[in-house]
């Protein structure tokens, strides 16, 4: 199961994922009618095409709100989680000027550099509680289940910030050698085995 975060690139693996699967006659899980799992709400497995109790899918890789409960009962047995992370500060930027648009709250953010008035000054426009906020706090964190507005001495934070770095190049790409790879620790309803290869 691959579980395609917004704003990292994971539109290449899902690709590479849905070729793979076709030519080896895998079985996929693909949204109802659009092309995600009801985001941004959990996922559930009526948002399934097709879906039916007891159906298995091999491969399960289009946009979704991470929910294990609802997923382990799609995959077989030696299922493999895995997804794809991107320094916040970079996925914050690309997130606020690609999504901003569709993010109400931004729209009386004045003058032309919304994203540096913003910053300024988050929480004179953030609000949880708007339309699409999603979007612009903690897009990573609510991709893989958790609050976007977790307090930031949560517990359960440390348990997201717990990824173990792999040294060494990501697909051979230079600027992205400093990424690594790791294996995300516990929460989200992640379970032993469960916990997404990272990378």
């Amino acid at each position: 199961m691959f579980l395609k975060t917004h704003k990292a690139g994971s539109s290449t693996v899902t690709n590479i994922l849905f070729r793979y699967g076709e030519s080896h006659g895998l079985n996929f899980a693909l949204p109802s009618g659009q092309s995600h799992f009801q985001y941004p709400w959990p996922f559930h497995r009526r948002a399934v095409s097709d879906y039916t109790p007891g159906s298995c899918y091999n491969i399960i890789a289009s946009h979704m709100r991470f929910h294990g409960d609802e997923l382990r009962g799609l995959l077989p047995v030696d299922r493999v989680y895995f997804t794809i992370l991107r320094h916040p500060a970079s996925l914050f930027e690309s997130s606020f000027h690609y999504y901003g648009p569709s993010v109400p709250l931004t729209w009386r953010i004045p003058g032309p550099d919304k994203m540096a008035a913003f910053l300024r000054n988050p929480w004179a426009y953030y609000r949880p509680e708007a339309y699409n906020s999603h979007y612009i706090r903690n897009l990573q964190a609510f991709d893989l289940g958790y609050d976007k507005d977790m307090d930031p001495h949560e517990p359960q934070l440390q348990q997201i910030l717990q990824v173990t770095p792999r040294p060494g190049p990501v697909g051979g790409n230079r600027r992205r050698q400093e990424l690594g790879c790791g294996i995300g620790n516990g929460g989200a309803g992640w379970t032993g085995d469960e916990r997404p290869g990272v990378c």
